[in-house]
């Protein structure tokens, strides 16, 4: 996740991104939640995101 908030440059774009809303990105950062419980069941990333974390 942090990964994701330097790349995108802030937790707005990545909530944007996750489909999530940006208090639980900010939350998820400073450590407050240890895992992500989307509303869909699965979270699913982006087939460009999951590209750039393979490396």
């Amino acid at each position: 996740m942090r990964f994701l908030v330097r790349q995108l440059k802030g937790t707005r774009a990545v909530a944007e991104l996750l489909g999530i809303s940006r208090r639980t990105v900010e939350r998820y950062v400073k450590g407050q939640l240890k895992k992500l419980v989307p509303v869909s069941g699965r979270l699913r990333l982006p087939r460009t995101i999951a590209v750039s974390l393979e490396y």
